[in-house]
């Protein structure tokens, strides 16, 4: 039998680097999402902006804007709706002062408070009735759609307070092999339904 000896306190040390060396293998295996596509989501904020901004800066100092996940066009939740949606809110919220954008954990909540799924979750009109149960004044929905080499992603600005939409933009991105893999990668509780 091999036995292994150390100076004093060396076990230590050899444990925390050996768990430090299955950490950073753990984080290399599943690299975080790149934000590679930063300039188009930005592009797609400023369009979206100006018209939310015309259409209810003069009555309201403060637009809260709901920003709900991107589905995929077959209506899966997946891990780039989930970034985009997340960009698009950062996005919104360094245009300046009069955005403010309801955090995702108050709109999961409702959500599951009214204990919607599958197909509501898609629903443009179930949407704009939990982002006005948010105090949102307008509801960000949109989907990801494969065209050739890029992914499109339109979103659509809805009015809360009654039926109609502010403003509807599309931007198109170039399909890389990380995005690719982000598209077909549904988030846990897609995955669970």
């Amino acid at each position: 039998m091999l036995r292994l000896r150390f100076p004093a306190g060396c076990g230590q040390a050899l444990l925390f680097t050996v768990a430090a060396l299955f950490l950073l293998l753990w984080v290399l295996a599943d690299p975080p999402p790149l934000r590679a596509q930063q300039p188009e989501i930005r592009e797609l904020a400023s369009r979206l902006a100006s018209p939310l901004k015309k259409k209810l800066g003069s009555a309201n100092p403060r637009i809260r804007l709901a920003v709900f996940n991107f589905p995929n066009a077959d209506g899966g939740e997946s891990e780039l709706g989930v970034l985009w949606a997340g960009e698009l809110a950062e996005a919104l919220s360094a245009q300046g002062a009069p955005f403010e954008i309801v955090p995702q954990i108050a709109l999961e909540q409702i959500i599951r408070a009214a204990r919607l799924r599958g197909a509501q979750l898609r629903d443009a009109d179930y949407m704009r009735q939990v982002a006005r149960a948010a105090g949102a004044h307008a509801a960000l929905v949109g989907v990801i759609q494969p065209k050739g080499k890029t992914l499109r992603l339109q979103v659509t600005a809805l009015r809360t307070s009654e039926w109609g939409q502010y403003a509807e933009e599309a931007v198109k991105i170039p399909v890389t092999k990380e995005l690719s893999a982000l598209y077909f990668k549904y988030t846990r509780t897609e995955a669970a339904r």
